[in-house]
């Protein structure tokens, strides 16, 4: 593995905030400056195929660099994105598995959509104040 893949894996297994590339790129360089964004952007797209990161289908796409089975959530007003590591929520999510009657499925994506705990107490603390 060379220097420049262990820093953008490094970052991604510190980060939780499932960056975009760009902002891979402009963290790696703090460390690396000569590293060009098309190397970091391949360098994505080489671990996303080997599977040693996470793709999240979002707009932007995002990347995580927890490849443990889980969920996430997502939340529709301020974009944030958190780690589900509920064990009922992927034990019934495997449980399920098993009853797609189409073929044998070997893996999953699930995502959440809402309002965070923040934006929840927001959207609460507004309300009160028009009422």
């Amino acid at each position: 593995m060379t220097n420049q893949k262990k820093l953008v894996l490094d970052f991604l297994r510190r980060d939780t905030s499932h960056p975009t590339a760009e902002a891979v790129w402009e963290n790696v360089k703090k460390q690396l400056p000569q590293i060009s964004r098309a190397t970091v952007y391949r360098i994505l797209d080489n671990f996303q195929k080997e599977g040693v990161i996470r793709v999240l289908e979002t707009k932007p796409t995002r990347f995580d660099g927890q490849i443990e089975p889980h969920q996430h959530f997502i939340c529709n007003n301020c974009g944030k994105i958190f780690d589900l590591k509920e064990e009922k929520v992927c034990r019934c999510l495997r449980d399920g598995s098993n009853m797609v009657s189409v073929g044998k499925v070997h893996s999953f994506n699930v995502n959440f959509y809402g309002l965070c705990q923040n934006c929840q107490t927001e959207s609460d603390d507004n309300l009160n104040n028009k009422l």
